[in-house]
């Protein structure tokens, strides 16, 4: 099989030597009493460099998904004022490697532990097919998200279903596959069936940390349409946003979420429609440096009802950022 690409080595070496300088997290109570600076968030990378986790449909290792996405992710919970926000990495392979991200994550005192990857399916299940020229493996009933929690823990689960409601919202579907009746994944019992939440019982990373944590399977890599989807900058922004709004409404659960205009070209306006379509009535517009807006229902598919200054109507989700 065509070889994984491996991600640029200054790079991995800048994050490893940035994180033996960060200083550790003060040790205190949880997320819901602190300021957003304050809250020390890890966004684990998963797997390494070496050993890059699943293959992709087109044999790009799971590693540069997930370095890539998490690079996404900690842009933007350090955008949204989450500056204790740190992306680990490690080099070491097997339960070394393992042990060691939930030894760094508890000696840091994190409030909270996200571990990011990209999913696949058993090989068994994977059919041949020809990329470029060369043999591949793909498994293409199969797509969307998921998220796996230790039950031992119950604020993970609470992490959970706030995140995946975010993703849910962002029009964004959960895989099945991993139900105890599908062959072709873990077979694991759910936590939350309406939000795709896994019970995982024995993952190390969930296992051992002792803080809430969360493992995002971010998309389904070996479905050939997916792949290309996941490598595209709008729906890291998707994951990214979701995860930081996430991390907001679980560390302050009263306080509303409100966000701003992205991807708007200075001269030109959002516009507020009736109902969830370009095809429907302009009710009202907001401007390319509008902010405040808040979610006033749930998301239909890419649209959201909001409510702007007293207009309230829908817009595409793709130009709302959270603040």
């Amino acid at each position: 099989m065509k070889k994984a690409t491996r991600p640029i080595a200054w790079l991995v070496a800048l994050i490893v030597a940035s994180l033996a300088l960060q200083v550790p997290f003060a040790h205190g109570a949880s997320c819901a009493s602190k300021p957003p600076e304050a809250i020390g968030i890890v966004l684990d990378v998963g797997h390494t460099a070496t050993s890059f986790g699943a293959t992709s449909a087109r044999g790009i290792g799971e590693y540069d998904f997930n370095l890539k996405l998490a690079q996404r992710v900690r842009d933007e919970l350090l955008r949204t004022g989450f500056r204790s926000t740190t992306l680990m990495v490690t080099e070491l392979n097997g339960y070394s490697g393992l042990k060691q991200r939930t030894d760094r994550a508890n000696k840091r005192n994190a409030d909270l532990f996200i571990s990011i990857h990209h999913d696949a399916v058993r090989d068994d299940y994977r059919s041949p097919w020809l990329y470029e020229g060369e043999p591949h493996y793909f498994f293409d009933d199969s797509k969307g998200f998921s998220l796996h929690v230790s039950p031992r823990y119950a604020e993970s689960l609470r992490l959970a279903r706030i995140l995946a409601d975010q993703l849910l919202a962002s029009g964004l579907d959960f895989t099945t596959v991993h139900q105890p009746n599908n062959p072709a994944g873990a077979r694991m019992p759910y936590l939350d069936a309406t939000r795709g939440i896994y019970r995982r019982e024995n993952l190390v990373v969930l296992k051992h940390t002792k803080m809430p944590a969360v493992l995002l399977e971010a998309g389904v890599i070996v479905n050939r349409d997916e792949e290309l989807v996941v490598s595209t900058p709008a729906y890291q922004t998707i994951m990214a946003t979701a995860v930081a709004e996430a991390v907001r409404r679980f560390c302050n659960p009263g306080e509303p979420p409100t966000y701003r205009v992205v991807k708007v070209a200075e001269k030109d306006i959002l516009k507020i429609r009736s109902g969830p379509s370009a095809d429907l009535s302009t009710v009202g517009t907001i401007p390319p440096s509008g902010r405040g807006i808040r979610m006033v229902g749930a998301c239909s598919g890419p649209w959201c009802e909001i409510d702007y200054r007293g207009a309230r109507g829908w817009v595409s989700r793709q130009f709302l950022s959270s603040e």
